[in-house]
């Protein structure tokens, strides 16, 4: 008896033809034998056929030029959709964040093909909103005529105790919207200048004697005690910089 013949169904050229379309996508200059070949492995055993050449599935390359050709328009789709979420940061000041947020997500999940584009969009806004937001919000308000609770002063903002590269990284997060100066070790008499001058005082406590930080305490008023990392540093920054404490 010869070999039994199998004839896929419209479902399974469709599934194969994906598959090809994305190996096709992950393997630039692989020919369509090579993504056919391959496409059809991830079918069951009992499914699987002999592949000698394109021809013999003339259904394929046409298939495959359409599935193509949806991608090149989900891919400008992608780039309209990154045009307007480049203009969230300015709505933010008068859209609530978490009705955006949801107008974002309801947009892009529609295309299941953005689902994980989607996730891993909200997050990169997450972080860059945290990180830029306020010296955007402090720059916007200005020129339109800040309210009364916001400051227009940039403050001044003293930290000790932080260890190496600590202040290279609060610098680059906060330096746009504070006047920041840091104290490890030295002299008393410049500790004292500098909690003088200062509006405010951050001891990071895990890393500074008692005394240091009566002494700090002592001369500057707003002195906060930060007895965690950097994550908590990070929020009583932002705390003092929208709540003024």
């Amino acid at each position: 008896m010869g070999e039994h013949r199998i004839y896929w169904t419209n479902d399974e050229k469709r599934t194969i033809a994906v598959q090809a379309v994305a190996y096709i996508k992950n393997h630039p200059g692989a020919s369509l034998l090579e993504a056919l070949r391959k496409a059809q492995s991830s079918m069951p055993q009992g499914r699987q056929r002999h592949v000698q050449a394109v021809t013999c599935f003339p259904w394929f390359k046409p298939m495959v030029g359409e599935l193509l050709e949806q991608k090149k328009e989900e891919i400008k789709t992608e780039i309209r959709i990154v045009d307007k979420v480049t203009m969230i940061p300015i709505r933010l000041l008068d859209v609530p964040t978490e009705e955006l947020t949801n107008e974002l997500i309801a947009r892009l999940t529609k295309n299941q093909y953005f689902h994980q584009w989607t996730l891993n969009l909200i997050a990169h806004l997450t972080q860059a909103f945290k990180q830029e937001l306020p010296a955007i919000v402090r720059t916007i308000r200005h020129e339109k005529g800040k309210p009364k609770d916001v400051q227009t002063e940039v403050k001044r903002v003293l930290i000790v105790g932080l260890l190496g590269d600590q202040e290279n990284e609060v610098r680059e997060k906060f330096d746009k919207i504070f006047k920041l100066a840091f104290f490890k070790t030295g002299e008393m008499k410049t500790l004292r200048l500098q909690a003088q001058h200062a509006d405010k005082a951050i001891l990071m406590t895990k890393f500074i004697s008692h005394p240091t930080q009566d002494l700090v305490k002592a001369i500057n008023a707003t002195t906060t005690l930060c007895h965690g990392g950097m994550t908590d540093l990070a929020a009583i920054l932002e705390d003092y910089f929208y709540n003024g404490h």
